[in-house]
């Protein structure tokens, strides 16, 4: 998954992390989940999708908050300020307060 490779530049060795690996993590995880699992930084990670061409370059390759549905509404159900509904269903039964 991840192999150390001496350069010629002083300094740290060159991460490479295995292509079939990286495809199928980031089709499952976001890039700091990748980074976590493989504890390395999540730049090592970013910089090899690109450099796979699995994630394109200058943009967020991942779904963004404004991508996503509206959230459900609020669950009242347990808010003692609202009045019981006249009619529930027969598994539930009411007692009067």
């Amino acid at each position: 998954m991840l192999e150390q490779v001496p350069t010629s530049h002083r300094g740290h060795p060159q991460i490479v992390i295995d292509l079939e690996f990286l495809a199928f993590a980031h089709q499952h995880r976001s890039t700091a989940g990748i980074a976590r699992f493989l504890g390395v930084g999540v730049t090592i990670v970013r910089n090899a999708l690109i450099g796979y061409g699995i994630a394109p370059s200058g943009q967020n390759s991942f779904p963004s908050h404004d991508n996503l549905p509206p959230p459900p509404p609020p669950n009242d159900l347990f808010d003692p300020q609202l009045p019981v509904p006249e009619i529930l269903p027969e598994e539930l039964h009411c007692i009067p307060t």
